[in-house]
């Protein structure tokens, strides 16, 4: 028998079922077994990729406290951003 506990905390910190399986002696069957009968609920494939492929959190987060170094290259992408808005209307569209 394995713990619902146990099987609940190994996989919410981001294991899929195989990593569950290479970190324990369970096998494959028996941790799909434990999680349907303690009605744990299974990543989606995607899920499991976005987990599996960002194991820091979301990568799309914007950071809150930039270093100085860090807000000048925002000021300088943004001048960038905006300055090449700027050519393209004053083109006329003539560049792409």
């Amino acid at each position: 028998m394995i713990a619902k506990e146990k099987l609940e905390k190994l996989y919410k910190s981001g294991l899929s079922i195989q990593g569950i399986v290479d970190k324990t002696d369970w096998s494959y069957h028996q941790v799909i077994y434990w999680m349907d009968k303690y009605n744990i609920h299974r990543r989606s494939r995607s899920e499991a990729n976005y987990v599996k492929y960002n194991p820091n959190g979301d990568p799309f987060k914007i950071k809150e406290n930039l270093t100085k170094n860090e807000v000048a290259l925002k000021g300088l992408g943004l001048g960038i951003y905006w300055g090449d808005g700027e050519l393209k209307k004053c083109l006329g569209g003539l560049v792409s």
